[in-house]
């Protein structure tokens, strides 16, 4: 597990490039940082190297009963002025299907460290020429919708029997390493954040193609999904029968995909509208989830209304800029905390660079969201109580007079279908704008039973639980009833919501 050194590459930045950067910096991260352990030492020495800043490393990771792996790693120029005030994002990048940590190129190399990024790009597992990542369906066909590919499809699983496979398990569809990426990732994400100053509210996935699927894995697999501030899957989706969304409300996602893109079709040309069909292969293919598809259930995972085909109009990320090569829609565009599910369709095949993908991207990553000015409107109604089973509200106007306000605020936790409680509605008054506030009286649904009765519990009750508990609870409790959510949505910080 020694290190090796090759490779060191020093980035000049020029003085104009230097200026953008920093203005970039300084206005896009005014959020609540959370720093890593990294910013308390900031050695010079991680990963056993010499890190300096501006320059490029390689260094070889072995996990224990799996194979040896070279990843690169590039500090940011502006890293010496970095602090738990400002740690730097980190952009993790993950190759397509066969290639290795120098596939990114100066995209991860030279681009983002001079934006300000700690960048990262991982080799995968697998003999030489088929390196890969697990994700959901590349080694688990048949899955929930049948095979992920057509019965003549070439069946790679004998290439990765030195890479975890049992192929008397498989059907032909399997086509990657069956030793666990996500574990891989962490690993190496793990020894970052201990010796390097990053955001830990600021971790991104980028991925092409095979790489690009990988990146929805770690959005749902229980270990990663809370490390991630959001993914960037390129010319990748999931297999069909696979896509769930996001596991974990506010994970932010700008997919971007190729409109004559025949490896991973982004647009359905099956007889199923969800269902895309790889047609390189000569003779077979795999089956995809189509993009429009993949927009619903990350904008519903989100706990978004519609299907993720709003226009993009007031935010941008520079994508007007290439009006003639990419169409885009957005889903959450009504969330205030800024969390955005953004899908574009490029005017070209299975490629994974052009400034019209990167620039984006770029953008996109570095639009902190930050919650949108607290307001509240005094003409709005909460719920109170009830009389003959008709409700009796008041509105905020009425609470901002009342010398009790503070207590009715955390007290009156009652609703119904039509009316939410104070807390939710005048957020100003009852000082609950933090998209992390919580109060112990939120009373959330935590079953039905088999009557057809709802029970509820409270926040506080849910926080005096083990934390196994309070996992278990927070992850399988997911309905709502009469105007009383799911607990995530009732106790945001219990349940460690997003960054709270």
């Amino acid at each position: 597990m020694t290190p090796l050194l090759p490779g060191r590459r020093h980035h000049q930045s020029t003085p104009l490039l230097l200026l953008i950067v920093g203005l970039c910096l300084r206005t896009s991260f005014v959020h609540a940082v959370r720093p890593s352990l990294g910013c308390s030492s900031k050695s010079s020495t991680t990963l056993g190297l010499e890190l300096t800043p501006g320059e490029t490393y390689n260094f070889d990771r072995t996990a224990p009963g799996t194979q040896t792996r070279t990843h690169r790693i590039t500090i940011p120029g502006n890293y010496d002025s970095v602090d738990e005030n400002s740690p730097s994002p980190v952009l993790l990048y993950f190759h397509g299907w066969g290639g290795n940590h120098k596939s990114c190129g100066d995209r991860c190399h030279s681009e983002a460290p001079d934006r300000g990024f700690v960048s990262l790009s991982m080799t995968g597992y697998g003999p030489r020429f088929f390196n890969s990542w697990k994700f959901a369906g590349s080694v688990s066909s048949p899955g929930p919708e049948g095979p992920t590919c057509t019965p003549a499809s070439t069946n790679y699983c004998n290439n990765y029997k030195n890479s975890g496979c049992d192929c008397s398990d498989a059907d032909n569809c399997w086509w990657t390493t069956c030793f666990d990426s996500v574990e891989q990732t962490l690993n190496i994400l793990d020894e970052i954040e201990a010796g390097i100053c990053v955001d830990l509210d600021q971790i991104w996935a980028v991925g092409c193609s095979n790489g690009g699927m990988f990146t929805f894995e770690l959005a749902i697999d229980e270990r990663s999904k809370s490390r991630i501030a959001g993914i960037v899957p390129i010319v990748g989706l999931p297999h069909y029968g696979f896509s769930t969304g996001p596991m974990l409300d506010g994970i932010r996602m700008m997919g971007m995909w190729g409109a004559s893109d025949t490896t991973v079709p982004p647009i359905s040309n099956t007889d199923e509208p969800d269902r895309t069909l790889e047609t390189q292969s000569n003779g077979g293919g795999w089956y995809y989830t189509a993009s429009n598809k993949v927009m619903s259930d990350w904008t519903s995972g989100n706990g978004c209304t519609g299907t993720g085909q709003d226009p993009i109009v007031d935010e941008d990320w520079g994508i007007g800029s290439y009006q003639d090569k990419l169409s885009c829609s957005m889903g959450c565009s009504e969330r205030a905390d800024g969390v955005r599910v953004v899908g574009c369709i490029f005017e070209a095949g299975h490629v994974c660079n052009g400034d019209y993908i990167w620039d984006p991207i770029f953008n996109f990553m570095l639009d902190i969201p930050t919650p949108n000015e607290c307001t509240e409107n005094e003409n709005d109604e909460f719920y109170v109580t009830e009389n003959n089973e008709m409700p009796i509200t008041r509105d905020c106007g009425w609470l901002t007079s009342r010398d009790d306000a503070d207590d009715i605020c955390k007290n009156r936790v009652d609703a119904n279908d039509q009316f939410p409680p104070a807390q939710d509605v005048c957020k100003t008054t009852c000082e609950s704008c933090d998209p992390c506030y919580e109060n112990n009286k939120t009373k959330f649904l935590l079953q039905i039973d088999s009557g057809g009765n709802p029970h509820f519990k409270t926040c506080g009750w849910l926080s005096d639980n083990t934390n196994d508990t309070i996992s278990s609870i927070c992850e399988e409790a997911t309905d709502s009833y009469g105007g009383y959510g799911a607990p995530k949505d009732a106790c945001d910080a219990t349940c460690n919501v997003g960054t709270c």
